[in-house]
């Protein structure tokens, strides 16, 4: 039965999200419009990647751009290239860097599904068919977003100001936004996490009868996890090497009891971390077989990218300061240097800080905590593996890019919404739980 205050409650949620959305849709469409030309992050490739989708092929390494690519290329340009030749001769593509080679091709499909059933006319015009796409791929993933939010905001009810603020920080955050304005898979993300955050919710819901089904649900959303962005398999697998520790840690005073390390860290357990690993590793392998050119060749065809004999310290230093202020976020290419910008980046790092301080002078760890401590996990992953990857992929000397930090971002929202402690309490409204 629905009582009156849990109606009131879903109400002001449903509200509050498509609020939050309508300012997030205004914002979208007017960069997406404004910046009519391939955006400086790739979007030329992710285009390129789901024109293939749509012909039921799947880019390999050394697979070239197509026709219409090149053309939207010369007719629009780009943040390198001025506008120019709108007209329908062939062109030669090895004469667009990298050598004309779609450098996109290790990531997976999922992340571009909505895009592929955007119809149009290759003989439309350039900008009609840029532009058609990234509204149809934008409403798509705002639109989903809203919707998971609201569900996790029902599953679990919390304080709304605190509500308010995490949908706020989701839908209004600047990097989240330019990926939603462009063509990319980064706009996936954010719905992969939440589809994740409410599959733990549910599962691990208070008085909920655990079965085998869950650890189904559980493994099937780590293969989703894996099939959208490969660096997204990292999110089980730090949820899973956060709650082993949590339970080596039984004690009021924390101690590794070597003797329960089986215990902490058991198979069954780490079933989600396997299945996504399993389905980007797959991915690879994959890719590998089909590949038409070595992926050291395309990726030695980019250009910009600094060598390295070693994976240096600073790079990984530098990478975590990209991730921790990635709030303050892009605009079209463009870094934020406005005021708000800067607002909006103090304020997520002061409320990121008292959020940690909570978990880590917690006497005992509980759900909200194990997952805030895997959104610092994620972070600190990130800030390491990427700059691994880069490195074993040719020698690379590449800092994790602000935009990645975008997969702890619902995570570390939702922990916002629960900052009633002993040592402090920070309630906008009074709590309706």
């Amino acid at each position: 039965m629905i009582t009156r205050s849990r109606f009131v409650y879903s109400i002001i949620t449903i509200c509050t999200v498509v609020f939050m959305a309508f300012l997030s849709f205004s914002q979208i469409n007017r960069d997406s419009t404004t910046n009519a030309r391939f955006d400086v992050y790739d979007e030329g490739a992710h285009f390129d990647y789901v024109l293939k989708l749509k012909e039921n092929k799947i880019p390999s390494w050394g697979s070239q751009y197509d026709q219409l690519t090149v053309k939207i290329v010369d007719c629009l340009g780009t943040a390198f290239a001025a506008p120019g030749n709108c007209g329908d001769a062939n062109r030669t593509v090895t004469n667009y860097a990298p050598y004309g080679y779609n450098y996109e091709a290790q990531q997976p499909p999922l992340g571009y599904l909505p895009y592929v059933f955007y119809n149009f006319s290759p003989k439309s015009e350039s900008k009609a068919i840029l532009l058609g796409m990234r509204a149809f791929g934008s409403d798509f993933w705002l639109g989903l977003t809203s919707i998971l939010l609201i569900l996790v905001f029902l599953i679990r009810r919390v304080n709304l100001g605190w509500l308010a603020i995490a949908t706020f920080f989701v839908l209004l955050n600047p990097t989240f936004i330019h990926a939603l304005a462009t063509i990319n898979n980064d706009a996936a993300v954010v719905p992969a996490v939440l589809i994740w955050l409410l599959s733990e919710l549910y599962l691990g819901a208070p008085g909920r009868n655990r079965g085998k089904l869950d650890w189904v649900i559980r493994v099937g959303v780590a293969i989703l996890l894996g099939g959208v962005k490969g660096l997204l398999v990292l999110i089980p697998i730090c949820n899973f090497l956060v709650h082993g520790i949590m339970k080596l840690f039984r004690g009021q005073k924390p101690r590794f009891v070597f003797a329960n390390i089986r215990g902490a860290f058991s198979l069954r357990e780490a079933l989600p971390s396997v299945a996504a690993a399993s389905t980007y590793v797959g991915f690879l392998v994959f890719q590998k077989i089909t590949e038409l050119v070595p992926s050291s060749i395309v990726l030695n065809k980019l250009l910009g990218f600094s060598k390295t004999s070693h994976v240096r310290i600073t790079t990984i230093a530098d990478s975590m300061s990209n991730l921790l202020s990635s709030q303050r976020g892009y605009y079209l290419g463009i870094q934020i240097d406005s005021s708000l910008g800067y607002l909006f980046s103090l304020a997520f790092v002061v409320l990121f800080a008292i959020r940690a301080y909570l978990d880590f002078s917690a006497e005992k760890f509980d759900r909200l905590g194990a997952l805030s401590l895997t959104s610092w996990a994620l972070i600190a992953s990130l800030a390491v593996a990427w700059p691994i990857v880069c490195f074993v992929e040719g020698g690379y000397d590449f800092s994790t890019p602000p935009r990645y930090a975008l997969m702890a971002l619902p995570i570390i929202s939702y922990c916002f919404t629960s900052f009633n402690s002993n040592k402090i309490r920070l309630s906008p409204f009074k709590s309706t739980s």
